[in-house]
């Protein structure tokens, strides 16, 4: 991999964090390699968090900047590694105001669940929020 790649990649494993503006370029196994590619993607995630409520755990984003975003993809696991996606949802691509969106999952684990966001690019760039824990109890 060239140190060029190497870029991308760093760029690729940036967690989002709240109240934080990444510039994230698309995946250089793309048909288009990251190379030649120009466009970036600026997404600003202000919130993130999950809660439950009589079982059914409900995860809450919410955005500015969407700037070239297609969707996005709410991710589950149970062991912080290994994760699913639960639901996936259309970005609205709003540039100035903020966005909020929600993701129910009605199947939480009886003890700590995980939850991130995937967040994909019109180019198939992905990158992915910070991961958020939530103890169920039943």
């Amino acid at each position: 991999m060239t140190l060029q790649h190497n870029y991308w990649w760093l760029l690729l494993s940036i967690l989002l964090l709240p109240g934080k503006t990444f510039y994230v370029h698309p995946h250089p196994a793309c048909s288009d390699t990251a190379q030649n590619h120009q466009e970036v993607l600026p997404l600003q995630l202000i919130g993130f968090t999950a809660s439950v409520n009589k079982d059914i755990v409900y995860v809450r984003w919410t955005t500015s900047s969407e700037k070239n975003v297609n969707h996005f993809e709410t991710e589950k696991s149970f062991d912080g590694i290994h994760f699913v996606a639960i639901s996936k949802q259309t970005a609205l691509g709003v540039n100035a105001s903020r966005e909020h969106y929600l993701a129910e999952d009605f199947k939480p684990g009886p003890d700590i669940n995980y939850y991130r966001l995937k967040v994909v690019s019109n180019n198939n760039g992905i990158t992915y929020s910070k991961t958020v824990t939530l103890k169920h109890s039943r």
